[in-house]
């Protein structure tokens, strides 16, 4: 399994809060909430979801998230969130 699945939500936060800006933290912070009230699960059920997927070894099972975080990011735009923070919540979720 590559690092980038094992990685906790504490692990991502951390590695964000070392490597960004503060203002880049807080939004990637939102951009979660967001997705995972969204979503209806928790960071870390969406997180096994992911590696889940993942191992799967089925190819449209490991895009099932992309489609996901596309829906989320029409959400955002539909309830007029600004293209700036819709942008970075889904980065911050991808």
């Amino acid at each position: 399994m590559s690092n980038e699945i094992s990685m906790s939500v504490k692990d991502f936060l951390d590695y964000v809060a070392q490597s960004k800006s503060k203002a880049t933290l807080r939004l990637y912070k939102r951009g979660l909430t967001l997705f995972s009230e969204w979503y209806g699960k928790s960071l870390e059920e969406i997180l096994e979801e992911r590696r889940q997927d993942w191992i799967s070894g089925n190819l449209v099972q490991k895009k099932r998230f992309t489609r996901e975080i596309e829906k989320f990011h029409k959400w955002m735009v539909d309830k007029g969130y600004s293209m700036h923070a819709c942008e970075t919540a889904k980065r911050s979720v991808t």
